[in-house]
């Protein structure tokens, strides 16, 4: 029986293919939290996804891609989480929070694919990458929803300071993931509570009844 081009339904071959792509992809995330991202090979993806190395090498050019799809699918779902948050919450500071607990979440849950991408940013700076992407799908929401809050466009020093917090809440977290400073590590609840404190604080400067630059 052919399939109908006005169901909706995929191709049979379209459908398997995807359902493979997913597999692998599981696969991929079920490993991660088992041996380290250097010692996954692409013949143990495989495996765990029952299907061949070639399977894999028809959706994925080399591992470097893989890892690449492991992070876009992941932050895709989040990516639709925020959406509703976006469209829901109406308050800064639990919205600020919000992004604060789901960007520390992310970065713990998929902590080797992230450092993963960080490295291959910082050796091509202009890597337009998932992680990147996420970041300024972040930013212009939260942009996008201050203005509809506020009903009125951003002054430059309110876009400027909404910009800032959010680079440093990334690079805290990016710090964190990385180096490892201490005292506090990015999985401690001291870490979570002090840096969104200090994100809602910076961010709060925006919504005050009467929003001036600050003094310097």
């Amino acid at each position: 029986m052919k399939n109908d081009p006005n169901s909706g339904a995929l191709p049979t071959r379209q459908r398997r293919s995807e359902q493979t792509r997913d597999r692998l992809l599981e696969a991929g995330y079920q490993l991660i939290h088992e041996k380290s991202l250097n010692d996954m090979t692409i013949s143990d993806v495989a495996t765990r996804a029952g299907c061949s190395v070639g399977a894999f090498y028809r959706r994925f050019k080399n591992k470097e891609v893989f890892e690449e799809a492991l992070l876009s699918a992941a932050l895709q779902q989040a990516r639709e989480l925020m959406l509703n948050v976006f469209e829901t919450q109406q308050n800064h500071e639990m919205l600020a929070t919000e992004i604060v607990r789901q960007t520390i979440a992310r970065h713990v849950r998929f902590a080797p694919i992230y450092k993963a991408a960080i490295l291959r940013a910082y050796i091509d700076p202009g890597r337009n990458t998932a992680a990147k992407q996420h970041g300024r799908f972040l930013l212009e929401g939260f942009l996008s929803w201050t203005r509809r809050t506020l009903g009125r466009d951003l002054k430059d020093w309110e876009t400027t300071r909404i910009t800032m917090s959010f680079q440093i809440l990334f690079g805290t977290i990016i710090n964190a993931l990385l180096g490892r400073p201490g005292p506090f590590l990015l999985d401690d609840p001291e870490f979570g509570d002090e840096l969104t404190i200090t994100f809602v604080r910076n961010i709060s400067t925006v919504f005050e009844t009467e929003s001036v630059a600050p003094t310097r």
